[in-house]
């Protein structure tokens, strides 16, 4: 778009999100925000960017836990709105041309004299054309059109810039000088473009916050098979209080089964990666789901995926393990077809001694633990049948 370009030429790098252009009217409300760092009526106003006709870009600079009013808030939480404080005797309303804003987080504990912060920057808020109107003695707010992640224990840049504006009234927002606490403000002047540089203070403004609590943000769920092996794969974008994964799965119409758990990050805002095999499944058509549990016992299921396993199979019947044995030895067999299966033990006269398995069998590998401790030791064969199939191997009973 013409606007990225031109309003942010020779500005450091902006990670852009797509967001709507539209024109939109603001109704300022008379509220407090969640959050802020300060709300008191000094005398200090602030003019950037809001009262320039020419345009104008400006970052602050908020230190890490300097949002703190009446508290700081939660790590992780996502911040929704901001507001600006409007000083005594500065109502206004005025229609601005590309207004941005803009947020990051860093370690730094002061801007750089000389030029506007170098880090990557979330685009949150944009409107071509945008109205705007401040009452005195109040919180100025605008919701933003993404949600930004917000961690109080790193250094907050807010950046706000405007093309041109055009208004009965010069808007002020209000401001603190902060002495001994490094560059806190730089601004920009020219319209768009903007030159690279025009100044910068210790003046911090009175700034404030609304959030949403997003426990975790599961970003993505995805799953690959090797046709006996299913690999879940997810990655959250934040956690709060996360203590981890249910894994859950269900064939055809049966009841959910977990199957496994997979511990998480408790509280981050670092994306995280996770991944869990579900080992020698069956050829079927398979849903799964997470089931994401919180400390406090709290739970919330992620979508369900569907994983279709198809096995490439022959019939096989084999050795059993181990042999010789006592008294428990594991028969294992597959078959590529559905059947009707049965599976018998015999001794060397040829009489049959137990019948382990006889009933309809899906496509599939299978095993059977036989216990034969009611037997004398000897050898003995085991015989599987399996439609047209037959196949028949010995085993050794030595106790």
């Amino acid at each position: 778009m013409k606007y990225f370009t031109n309003l942010f030429h020779n500005v450091p790098l902006i990670k852009l999100i797509p967001i709507l252009i539209f024109f939109s009217s603001w109704i300022i409300e008379a509220q407090t925000p969640q959050y802020y760092n300060y709300q008191n009526v000094g005398s200090s106003i602030n003019s950037f960017p809001f009262g320039q006709s020419g345009g104008k870009l400006v970052d602050w600079l908020f230190l890490a836990e300097e949002i703190n009013q009446p508290t700081l808030p939660p790590t992780g939480d996502q911040i929704v709105k901001i507001y600006f404080f409007i000083p005594a005797g500065n109502s206004a309303t005025r229609t601005f041309t590309d207004l941005v804003v803009m947020m990051a987080q860093d370690t730094i504990t002061s801007l750089v004299s000389g030029q506007l912060y170098q880090g990557e920057m979330d685009t949150v808020y944009y409107s071509q054309y945008d109205t705007l109107s401040s009452v005195e003695l109040t919180w100025m707010g605008i919701e933003l059109d993404s949600a930004f992640t917000y961690d109080p224990s790193k250094s907050f840049i807010l950046r706000v810039g405007q093309c041109g504006s055009a208004g009965s009234s010069v808007m002020r927002i209000l401001q603190n000088a902060l002495s001994n606490t490094g560059l806190r403000r730089v601004w920009s002047v020219g319209g768009c473009p903007f030159s690279p540089y025009a100044g910068g203070d210790f003046s911090i403004i009175n700034f404030g916050i609304d959030v949403v609590t997003i426990p975790v943000e599961l970003i993505s769920f995805s799953a690959t098979t090797d046709s006996k092996n299913v690999n879940l794969i997810w990655a959250t974008a934040t956690e709060i209080n996360n203590r981890g994964f249910e894994i859950e799965r269900r064939y055809d119409k049966t009841d959910w089964l977990e199957i496994g758990f997979v511990p998480g990050h408790g509280t981050t805002t670092e994306k995280q990666n996770y991944s869990y095999i579900d080992q020698n499944v069956n050829a079927g058509i398979y849903s799964y789901r997470l089931k994401q549990v919180d400390y406090d016992g709290t739970f919330e299921y992620s979508n369900e995926i569907l994983v279709n396993v198809t096995v490439s199979l022959e019939f096989t019947l084999d050795q059993n393990f181990p042999n010789p044995f006592n008294p428990n030895t594991l028969i294992k067999y597959s078959i590529p077809k559905s059947s009707q299966v049965s599976l018998k033990i015999f001794n060397t006269l040829g009489q049959e001694m137990e019948t382990l398995v006889n009933e309809e069998k899906q496509v599939g590998t299978y095993e059977v633990n036989w216990n034969a401790s009611n037997l004398q030791s000897g050898v003995y064969f085991y015989r599987l049948q399996a439609g047209s199939f037959v196949q028949t191997r010995k085993m050794i009973l030595l106790k």
